[in-house]
């Protein structure tokens, strides 16, 4: 359905330097075929056809970004491995500038393993250290950091908890992006999500929402925009949003309080469409759109992603096109 508004902002969304810091991840996926149960337990065979692999997490924010046309950045940790290599390559490959990796060696890669037949996922494997950074390394990464901020446009911090975003690295990623006004962008989490005030904008999902609020779940807009408002000030942002999946999103701003539907489609896969939310919104931000703007086309990007397998990312030319 043609929204001239909504292509103009999508039109506007620039190419714009940024960087991308958090925790960075390798999804696997095994596909394969089921036709027996196993004789040693009452579980599926699952008689591989392929596996592949894409970076998930933080990388998967930077991926979202790229194909939205930014120059992307990213400063993490990955494991001296195989799955590190692979997600240095992958990241590499699709033009990500990866001089921001460091190698930490008390750490194992962060890998997502996916067995998926008959286009249902039965089983995830999950390999990773959640321990936070040694000081050492804690260091080495806040240096990148600044090292690589002095050509940005937006920083984007992706906490998937597991600690590659200690206390003292986001408080001084914030506050060297709110001393150069650089627009900040956080992919939140409850256990860190009081550390990110004065960003410019903060992600949180529902449940983190209600986590971080000490409070049940939401049952109306009007309940969730309250807490929307009231979860914004005791943060210290500038703009919050709430992903509440097939309800669509809850922005608190300075000023206001709104709430955007999702497009109605038809959903295959819902990882990684976090990531494509809190992407689209700072990308358009940072390219001048208001926050009424880059919620809408946040929540197009969504729809677009989630009707894609696996963790996905949606380009600009394909954001342009679902709204001609």
């Amino acid at each position: 359905m043609r929204d001239p508004a909504l292509l103009s902002a999508a039109n506007s969304l620039a190419p714009l330097s940024i960087l991308v810091v958090g925790d960075l991840m390798l999804d696997a996926y095994i596909r394969g075929t089921v036709s027996r149960i196993s004789p040693e337990a009452p579980v599926m065979v699952v008689e591989q056809q392929s596996e592949t692999w894409v970076p998930g997490g933080a990388a998967n924010v930077a991926n979202n970004l790229k194909a939205l046309g930014a120059r992307v950045m990213v400063a993490g940790v990955r494991g001296y491995d195989e799955p590190g290599d692979k997600l240095e390559r992958a990241l590499l490959e699709e033009g990500v500038i990866t001089q921001g990796l460091i190698i930490d060696e008390s750490r194992p890669t962060t890998v997502k393993t996916r067995v998926i037949t008959q286009n249902q996922q039965v089983l995830r494997i999950d390999r990773e250290t959640t321990h936070l950074l040694q000081p050492e390394v804690e260091a080495q990464l806040i240096a990148e950091i600044t090292r690589l901020s002095g050509s940005i446009q937006a920083l984007i911090l992706s906490d998937y908890a597991k600690g590659s975003l200690t206390p003292t690295l986001i408080r001084s990623a914030l506050d060297f992006a709110e001393s150069h006004q650089i627009l900040s962008a956080v992919n939140a989490k409850p256990a860190n999500g009081f550390l990110y005030r004065r960003a410019t904008v903060v992600t949180v999902n529902s449940a983190e929402a209600c986590a971080l609020g000490s409070t049940t779940a939401f049952q109306h807009d009007n309940e969730i925009e309250r807490a929307a408002r009231a979860l914004r000030e005791r943060i210290d942002c500038q703009n919050l949003l709430v992903t509440r999946g097939s309800n669509g999103v809850t922005v608190a701003t300075e000023r206001e309080v709104f709430s955007i539907p999702a497009y109605p489609v038809e959903v295959y896969d819902v990882a990684g469409a976090g990531d494509t939310v809190v992407s689209t919104f700072a990308l358009a931000l940072a390219s001048g759109c208001d926050p009424h703007l880059a919620a809408r086309l946040a929540m197009k990007a969504a729809s677009l992603v989630v009707s894609k397998a696996g963790v996905a990312t949606v380009t600009k030319s394909e954001l342009e096109a679902s709204l001609v």
